[in-house]
């Protein structure tokens, strides 16, 4: 029998390392170059921030009214009546219990840590309380009917008392100013209630109230008025009657001069 020949130590070892660098299957393994495995690190850093987006984004709460009025309780037995075609956004976690508001909202606040609605045009902050509050177009009106709550606009800051408004005027917060609104009426159909309201508004709850789209220059007058009306027409009579206006109405479009 022939004794194999020995091998040199380098090519030993050269049989050594190509072993090695098989798997169990004897698939060769190679190393994977500098620059595939930095995209990789890249695509899993991306993968972990998309996750974390859409896992904030399921996290996020928004109810919108569209063309009814809707009750909506909040995780703290808070209750929020939120006015037609508006909108609210909030935290599931409710951490901090902060809501967004786009629109028109009447809130009845639990007492607990502060509550704070967020809007377009500023904040309002309360413990515990009953507040309506306004924020579109270019108006934030604010109105105290329990408790206290405190009005942030920009740089100023205001805190109204029960039977309290303020509103911005100007681009600054009004001082503070009594209202005798006993209770919201928008939520009633047809009844409606103005006291030194812009009128600009008053068209607004029009519009809500019965499906129309009034077009109008930027009148620079308030109304204070309150009645009960079952149409339109009926209600820009009043209106344009009181302030010297005239309109025309076609195919749900309203004309004010």
């Amino acid at each position: 029998m022939r004794i194999p020949e020995m091998q040199s130590e380098n090519v030993s070892w050269n049989e050594i390392q190509v072993k090695l660098k098989k798997n169990p299957k004897g698939t060769l393994v190679r190393e994977m170059p500098w620059l595939v495995r930095r995209a990789w690190a890249v695509a899993a850093a991306a993968i972990v921030i998309l996750a974390v987006f859409f896992w904030n984004a399921d996290d996020q709460v928004r109810i919108a009214s569209n063309d009814q009025i809707q009750e909506v309780s909040l995780p703290d037995g808070s209750k929020v009546l939120l006015n037609e075609n508006s909108e609210i956004t909030y935290n599931q976690s409710w951490e901090n219990r902060v809501i967004e508001l786009k629109g028109e909202a009447f809130f009845e606040v639990e007492k607990g840590d502060r509550f704070t609605v967020k809007t377009e045009y500023g904040d309002v902050q309360v413990l515990g309380t009953s507040f309506n509050v306004y924020a579109e177009g270019s108006m934030f009106m604010i109105d105290c009917y329990t408790g206290k709550v405190k009005v942030r606009h920009q740089d100023e800051q205001i805190t109204l008392t029960k039977g309290f408004a303020t509103r911005v005027n100007d681009g600054n917060l009004m001082m503070p100013h009594a209202h005798s609104k006993s209770e919201i009426m928008w939520d009633k159909d047809g009844m409606f209630f103005y006291e030194n309201t812009p009128i600009l508004k008053v068209f607004a709850d029009f519009e809500r109230a019965f499906d129309v789209e009034i077009q109008s220059k930027d009148l620079n007058k308030n109304c204070t008025w309150n009645g009960e009306v079952s149409s339109i027409k009926e209600a820009l009579e009043i209106i344009c009657k009181l302030h010297g206006l005239n309109f025309s109405l076609q195919n749900k479009i309203v004309v004010i001069e």
